[in-house]
């Protein structure tokens, strides 16, 4: 009986001594977990913010991260976030980070140096990015309704200041926001620029060519000059070229052949002078003519026909 509780109470402290080493290593696993996954509270929005939103703490909140996933420049202090302004658009959980916000509305100008403007060109092309320079292009109406388009290169090497609003340059990592029709581009010209500018976007479609990297340095600028002068050709009267006679029709050439096989007008053939308290009157006719046809002669013709042919007794009559 003895020999049996023996047996039975060893097993009992084996089973224990088991329990026990699997316990512990329970314990030292979660311990070494909760070191890897270490959790930190970063803000982020909570609802999508748009460019130029003013952040406030309705806004954001505290959410937490793993420490090894949190996103540099994440921000976790409430003084660093509210108060502040969007640099592009933030979306609803996404982490507020210091490259995204400005301290004050005011400072989204500052990027525009003296004597230079911003120019916005609305078009569509996802691979432009802040920063990259471009060729304008433009396609103008030429002519009446049933002429082509013509383009025509309206500005070279012009800077892409900003997209849609943002103007920092998103990283290789960063996704990149999607640019589809209805894109807004500020370009970063000059004031002598405007005037060109302007006209073209008013005259017809607009198109950014991005030039290769490394030919933003050339001194490639064109302030216009081809496409005004392009205008001015467009301007010009065409060179004045002999008018070809006009091909005769049927009635023209039927007027032609009456009037080369009509008789040549009649001489008149008959002449009467008529004295009057106001001058000497000349009457012509032909014996086809029913009645004579007053003769209008300058007045120095008319004194000295009037000296030669005046008769003692002051009448003049007919001549045959």
């Amino acid at each position: 009986m003895r020999a049996k509780s023996l047996i039975l109470l060893v097993v009992a402290l084996g089973c224990g001594m088991v329990a026990a080493v699997a316990v512990s290593k329970a314990v030292m696993d979660n311990g070494s977990t909760d070191k890897v996954e270490a959790m930190v509270e970063i803000f982020v929005a909570v609802k999508d913010l748009p460019h130029a939103e003013k952040i406030s703490a309705e806004n954001v909140k505290l959410e937490k991260w793993p420490k090894t996933r949190v996103p540099e420049g994440a921000l976790f202090a409430l003084d660093q976030v509210e108060d502040k302004f969007t640099n592009q658009t933030i979306f609803a959980g996404e982490p507020i980070l210091e490259r995204k916000i400005r301290d004050t509305r005011e400072s989204f100008s500052t990027g525009v140096p003296q004597g230079y403007r911003i120019f916005d060109i609305v078009g569509s092309a996802g691979y432009i990015k802040p920063g990259d320079h471009v060729d304008i292009l433009g396609t103008f109406p030429t002519g009446g309704r049933n002429s082509p388009p013509e383009s025509v290169t309206v500005m070279r090497n012009v800077k892409v200041h900003g997209i849609n609003g943002i103007t920092i340059r998103e990283s290789e990592n960063d996704q990149a926001p999607a640019r589809g029709k209805g894109t807004v581009f500020q370009l970063l010209v000059k004031e002598s620029q405007l005037e060109a500018l302007t006209l073209a976007n008013s005259m017809g479609t607009l198109q950014l060519n991005l030039r290769p990297f490394g030919e933003d340095e050339d001194d490639d600028t064109d302030n216009g000059e081809t496409f005004l002068s392009w205008i001015d050709s467009q301007n010009e009267e065409p060179p004045e070229t002999k008018a070809e006679p006009a091909k005769s029709n049927f009635l023209t050439r039927s007027l032609e052949m009456a009037a080369a096989a009509a008789p040549p007008a009649e001489e008149p053939k008959h002449q009467m002078l008529i004295i009057t308290p106001n001058g000497v009157k000349k009457y012509e006719w032909s014996d086809k003519q029913q009645l004579p046809r007053e003769v209008v002669e300058e007045p120095e013709q008319s004194e000295n026909r009037q000296l030669s042919n005046m008769p003692a007794n002051g009448y003049a009559g007919a001549s045959g």
